[in-house]
């Protein structure tokens, strides 16, 4: 997947000074059965609710892609720091009409 995105980030942002993504990534070696843990059986999903997905995996994540291009006001934000601020002040607002 993240060869996908990296060739994704290449086509949609081609004027970037370092043309190429796949410096911007360094794999490591993972715990043993790390995938495993975060792995989804949507069968579930599939057989009881008949739930089936619209889009294809790489079609969903260029689209993601594209979407976080697009709208970057909302995670420069994050990266910012200004969400964690919301968040705690939204945990600040909770307890308070709780207690």
């Amino acid at each position: 997947m993240v060869r996908a995105i990296r060739s994704w980030m290449d086509e949609l942002v081609p004027d970037r000074p370092h043309r190429s993504h796949a410096g911007f990534v360094t794999f490591v070696a993972d715990r043993p059965g790390h995938d495993h843990h975060y792995a989804i059986n949507a069968s579930h999903m599939r057989d009881e609710l008949g739930w089936r997905p619209t889009l294809d995996l790489h079609e969903g994540l260029g689209r993601t892609v594209h979407w976080d291009l697009e709208n970057r006001w909302w995670w420069q934000r994050i990266r910012e720091g200004g969400f964690e601020d919301r968040r705690r002040q939204s945990r600040s607002a909770a307890t308070a009409c709780a207690g």
